[in-house]
């Protein structure tokens, strides 16, 4: 388990590998994850762990995020890029998050992401991802990847108000924001599924980018 921590983290979603017989854990966390930490960050911030079996030991503990935007993810996929390990990892966050510099100029109140993890000496490293912005809503919930391409289903809302549900939030301060929480924003939700190819430049510490 994790903790203590000076936050609560909230699961998300896991891939159980049974060639390595590792599971690979994400979600949304207040804390540093890593450790006790001294104080919460401003917002949450998405993490990534793996855990070895049968013994259950944490072999990595990582998190991605920004300082001025939430972010919570849903998912997570292993895959094999250019013979090394990658994930691919799905979630949402708000203005100014993580990989909003990706996108096509379009304003979304809550946006998807799906970033691009590539295991650089041990460590799953940022390569770059997608950004979800086509309507005011994105939540993506779920990824499946097949080699270099990955499939990501959403959840969908033109509806850009808060909801009643993430109003009367017990826990105002450390919102749980993964697919096991609640919806912050939106209503009369549909389904999008969105197919996206892994393109690395160069070598996998050198960036990436999921296209559509």
């Amino acid at each position: 388990q994790t903790g203590p921590d000076v936050g609560p983290t909230y699961a998300g979603g896991m891939y159980y590998d049974r060639s390595t017989n590792v599971i690979h854990v994400t979600g949304e966390t207040y804390g540093s994850f890593s450790g006790p930490g001294v104080e919460p960050p401003a917002f949450s911030n998405c993490y990534y762990a793996s855990v070895a079996l049968p013994n259950f030991q944490f072999r990595a503990r990582q998190t991605y995020g920004s300082k001025s935007a939430p972010e919570a993810c849903n998912s997570i996929s292993m895959t094999t890029i250019q013979s090394s390990s990658a994930a691919v990892v799905v979630g949402t966050t708000e203005q100014s998050g993580i990989l909003t510099s990706l996108g096509a100029g379009k304003e979304a109140v809550q946006y998807g992401f799906a970033m691009d993890l590539a295991n650089v000496d041990g460590s799953m490293e940022l390569q770059g991802g997608a950004l979800l912005d086509d309507n005011p809503v994105q939540y993506p919930i779920m990824v499946e990847t097949d080699e270099n391409i990955a499939w990501v289903a959403s959840m969908i809302s033109s509806d850009s108000r808060v909801s009643p549900d993430f109003e009367k939030t017990s826990d105002p301060e450390f919102p749980n924001l993964t697919n096991g929480g609640i919806e912050k924003y939106g209503s009369k939700f549909r389904i999008v599924l969105d197919k996206y190819k892994i393109e690395r430049t160069g070598a996998a510490a050198n960036g990436g980018l999921l296209e559509n």
